[in-house]
C-alpha cells in the first residue's frame, strides 16, 4: 500500500524544509510527498527545487 504525504505551504520556509528532511530521511519509500504552495514568495520555492527529485510540486 502507498501512502500519500500533502504538504500544503505558504510563506513558511523553514517550516517546509523541516517537514521535507523529515519525509526525506522516512526508511519507507512506499508513499508520494505532494507540496501545494500558495505562491510563497519568502525563498519556500528555492527549498522545494532542493527536493525537487523526490515530490510533486504543485503551484497555486
Amino acid at each position: 500500500m502507498k501512502i500519500s504525504i500533502i504538504t500544503i505551504n505558504y510563506n513558511d520556509a523553514a517550516g517546509l524544509e523541516r517537514t521535507l528532511k523529515s519525509v526525506h530521511d522516512q526508511s519507507s519509500t512506499s508513499f508520494e510527498h505532494l507540496i501545494i504552495d500558495g505562491n510563497s514568495t519568502d525563498g519556500s520555492t528555492a527549498i522545494i527545487e532542493e527536493y525537487k527529485s523526490r515530490v510533486e510540486f504543485f503551484s497555486k
